[in-house]
């Protein structure tokens, strides 16, 4: 007696899709696999993948069906190769250890996906990248076929790397608008090369207005100067401070600093308050503003600060009032104590701003892309379209940050 196997069907039907599914637990679904279950031509599994060409509604349906079903998977080469488009984006970023980058690279990915494209992402040494480093980098992008470039250039020696860099595709460098290096000009020679960034230069003008309301001596803490950002911060600041220097009376020190961690900001801070202490009198009860680059090196002062006994040597009271300030707006830096003053860049609208530049040269015709950039009301500074920062104040500008001995 023969005895069936119950799994298996006579028809051909039943063969084709019994062997289909053993293939399946074996390897990949293929395209052919996908044509044989719904009974079309490749062609047609095509068309339907790359929404290309006319497919009747009942057969698209059936080719989308057979795709579920085998959990098929289009190849990116392949739809490259058909469509010409890899819809693909080479993200070359440096300072990724740090939230202001991180949170840029997070926006861009964000960005890129909602319009049908994907980031390709390569991390970069940010403080030594060499030319060769770099072109190697752009080597191996060109060989997955990239549309475009995102550069997060956050140093001089990253942008340094990059003029030496032709580029045939669309490019847009995020970074900060003034630095040793002159990016203004090698831009206007690069049709194909855009720059945007946040307008760090406003901002800074900001929290000197508040400070100058608030005091007559500021002190600056400078974060790195090899980074953009904090070269443009500093450089503000200290530009702001000499506008306003002829309304009000007072006096800026900038305090160097080589690090963005809060451990530098703190050690800072312990040489500053001893030097103050050293100067203080009961007669004096001057407010002191420490600005900070960013909200790490905040974090180490209001640290430093929170150490302190605030007696000198003779017992007399301390009545300095300390007020911080810092720049990033960090995740907790509403919770610190106080919950810090600190200027707040829209990264998300940073993100927007890149990809759509991008769009916008890759698909000209579409005049929408050129449209959302105009909607974002984007200046210039330095040849780097600019993205607004808002300044979100605190509890560490407000009085009551110290201590006095009773």
């Amino acid at each position: 007696m023969v005895v069936k196997n119950p799994k298996r069907s006579d028809d051909g039907e039943g063969r084709d899709l019994s062997r289909l599914n053993r293939s399946k637990r074996l390897r990949r679904a293929s395209i052919e696999d996908v044509a044989r279950l719904s009974g079309v031509s490749r062609q047609t599994v095509s068309r339907v993948i790359n929404e290309s060409g006319y497919v009747a509604d009942a057969t698209r349906e059936r080719v989308q069906a057979a795709i579920a079903q085998l959990g098929y998977q289009p190849s990116q080469t392949a739809r490259a190769l058909a469509t010409s488009h890899t819809r693909m984006i080479g993200v070359i970023a440096g300072g990724i250890n740090y939230y202001g980058p991180i949170s840029t690279i997070s926006a861009l990915g964000q960005t890129a996906r909602e319009y049908g494209y994907s980031i390709v992402l390569a991390n970069v040494d940010e403080r030594k990248l060499t030319e060769e480093d770099f072109r190697s980098v752009v080597t191996g992008f060109r060989s997955l076929g990239v549309e475009a470039y995102v550069l997060v250039a956050p140093t001089d020696a990253m942008i340094r790397a990059i003029k030496r860099m032709e580029f045939s595709v669309p490019c847009v460098i995020v970074t900060g608008s003034d630095g040793a290096e002159n990016l203004e000009e090698w831009l206007r020679m690069k049709e194909s090369v855009m720059a945007v960034g946040i307008d760090q230069w406003n901002a800074m003008h900001r929290i000197s207005r508040i400070c100058l309301s608030q005091s007559d001596t500021v002190y600056y803490f400078s974060g790195p100067l090899a980074w953009r950002d904090a070269y443009t911060r500093q450089k503000a600041i200290i530009h702001a401070y000499e506008d306003g220097r002829a309304e009000k009376k007072g006096e800026l020190f900038v305090i160097p600093v080589g690090s963005w961690e809060a451990e530098a900001g703190y050690d800072q801070a312990v040489k500053l308050l001893s030097h103050l202490e050293a100067k203080e009198s009961e007669e004096n009860h001057d407010m002191v503003c420490l600005v900070c680059a960013n909200d790490l090196l905040a974090l180490g002062v209001l640290r430093a600060i929170s150490e302190k006994p605030w007696a000198d040597v003779q017992g007399k009271r301390l009545r300095n009032r300390y007020f911080v300030c810092g720049y990033d707006d960090m995740p907790g830096s509403d919770n610190a104590q106080p919950p810090l003053t600190t200027v707040h860049p829209d990264f998300h609208a940073l993100g927007v701003l890149a990809i759509q530049l991008i769009l916008s040269r890759l698909d000209p015709s579409d005049g929408g892309h050129q449209a959302s950039v105009d909607a974002l009301n984007a200046s210039q500074r330095c040849g780097v379209w600019q993205i607004p920062a808002s300044v979100a104040v605190r509890h560490s500008l407000t009085p009551g940050l110290w201590a006095e001995n009773n």
